[in-house]
């Protein structure tokens, strides 16, 4: 018989916990008033975007906090709950959409495309093995395609 087609899966694991850690220690580290006051991310729009023209000048403040403790939130709901198959479904397309605002917004692009990659760890290798396997199918004859 063949042999299996994957291996130990303790380094997917840790990878997976890495991932994690990340999404942990990045919130935490944003839990201070400049931050979660929105003061931080004016600080990004004015650096990158508009120069000396603050943010502020139109009102904008209660949003940027809201924004702000947004991504705080994401952030610990992200370490947590990758690790339920059940909430998987929602939170990979979601985290994945976070890290596409981030490459469109702030000069982070490997980090985004890593980020992204990093997802397959939460994902057991039998369902990635069964994904591909739909779609490398055809319809007609139910065998991969020649």
């Amino acid at each position: 018989s063949p042999p299996p087609e994957h291996g130990a899966l303790w380094g997917q694991r840790l990878l997976a916990l890495q991932i994690s850690a990340v999404y942990f220690w990045s919130g935490y580290d944003k839990l201070t008033v400049p931050f979660l006051s929105g003061a931080r991310l004016e600080h990004y729009y004015m650096y990158y975007y508009a120069g000396s023209e603050s943010f502020g000048d139109f009102g904008a403040h209660p949003l940027l906090a809201v924004m702000a403790t947004g991504v705080v939130v994401f952030e610990f709901v992200l370490a947590v709950a990758l690790f339920v198959p059940r909430w998987q479904r929602w939170l990979i397309p979601a985290g994945i959409a976070f890290h596409c605002a981030f490459y469109l917004l702030l000069p982070v692009w490997i980090f985004t495309g890593l980020m992204s990659l990093y997802y397959l760890a939460f994902i057991p290798p039998a369902r990635v093995h069964r994904f591909f396997d739909e779609l490398l199918s055809t319809p007609a004859t139910g065998g991969p395609v020649a």
